[in-house]
Order: C-alpha cells, then sequence, then structure tokens
C-alpha cells in the first residue's frame, strides 16, 4: 500500500538510531474482492484479497510467488540436443536444481469497533540451486579432471500476531508478538 524511507531523519516514535528506516504498509483487504495475476516467463505471481464482515471489519489478504527455471532448462536443453550443440548441453548439465523462490504471504485482520483490531501477519520463503559436475566416465590416466558438487537452501519463516486499542481518546495500546524461523545451508564438496 506504501513504502516510505527515511534516510537518518525519521520520526521520534522509533527511538534514537543512527541510521535511516524503511517503513512497509501492506493492503489492508477493505476494497472488495480482487484478484490480481502476474506471469513472465519465470515467474508466477497470485494475489488475492477478501473483506468480510459488516462494513468490511474484516478481511484477509493473501499471496504467493512461484519463480522457477526447470522449464526454460528442458526447452534449453532439447533444443541444444536438437542443434547438436554440446556448450549448451554441457551448461545445463551442470545445474542439478535449478534456481527457484517460492514465497507465500497471508494477513488477516478483524475490527469490530473504531477502538480495537486484531491482525495476523505470515510469510514462508524458499529459495535455492543446485550445481554438480561428475567426470567419474572420464578416463583420468592422463588427464586431471574435478568433481563438483554445491547446493545452497534458504527458508525463512515468520509469523506475528498483534492488536490495538484505544481505551480513551488520549491512551493507546498496541501490543506485538512475533516468531521467526530461517536457516541457510550451503553445501560443496570439490574433488580432484
Amino acid at each position: 500500500e506504501s513504502i516510505k524511507f527515511s534516510p537518518g531523519i525519521f520520526s521520534a516514535k522509533y527511538g534514537q538510531a543512527t541510521s535511516g528506516i524503511l517503513e512497509i504498509n501492506t493492503v489492508t483487504p477493505v476494497d472488495g474482492f480482487r484478484i490480481e495475476t502476474i506471469s513472465s516467463t519465470s515467474t508466477m505471481e497470485l494475489f488475492l484479497q477478501v473483506p468480510w464482515g459488516d462494513e468490511d471489519n474484516a478481511g484477509i489478504f493473501t499471496g504467493f510467488r512461484l519463480t522457477n527455471y526447470d522449464f526454460i532448462l528442458a526447452v534449453l536443453e532439447s533444443s541444444a540436443e536438437a542443434m547438436d550443440n554440446e556448450t549448451i548441453l554441457d551448461m545445463t548439465g551442470v545445474i542439478s536444481r535449478s534456481p527457484y523462490i517460492y514465497d507465500f504471504y497471508i494477513k488477516t485482520f478483524y475490527r469490530p469497533t473504531q477502538r480495537f483490531e486484531w491482525y495476523v501477519n505470515g510469510f514462508c520463503g524458499n529459495d535455492g540451486v543446485g550445481s554438480t559436475i561428475d567426470n567419474s566416465d572420464v578416463d583420468t590416466s592422463d588427464t586431471i579432471v574435478t568433481d563438483f558438487d554445491f547446493h545452497y537452501f534458504n527458508t525463512d519463516v515468520f509469523a506475528s500476531t498483534g492488536f490495538t486499542k484505544l481505551p480513551s481518546d488520549f491512551l493507546f495500546i498496541h501490543i506485538l508478538a512475533g516468531y521467526e524461523y530461517w536457516i541457510t545451508e550451503t553445501k560443496g564438496e570439490i574433488k580432484l
């Protein structure tokens, strides 16, 4: 919905800091039912916005992104075979797991009155790539060969919930709790 970048001078509500602030406000799903899709050669995205309740006092916004080069590499490899292009075949044969990104996001809120709101946010993202060179079928009697095996995986999951309450015109309460699970793993091996 909005992005605001403050490069060094920002609101006192963020406390003392010496760096900038990037403030991101996601869409609040109150503008009616909406579906948005984005599709390209390597990416497919879908966003769904569903308000519900009386006077749009609750809603859900969810979306996912799928970026995968499996199909592109398969087409490239079959084209290289048809053209008998060894360079492209060698290049595509090295990729044991094509680069990928899988993301999922959900946001929901419930506002029974103008003075109280409860919300939940969640995100799950995965990305990675793999590359393998296997020269086990090469005659090594007079040649030095290298076997290479590399894999990268990244998973990030977080969830947060909170509520805002305005009990009076002079008191505002905002409580937020969240949890994040993040793992990055890189495995690599080179053999001469």
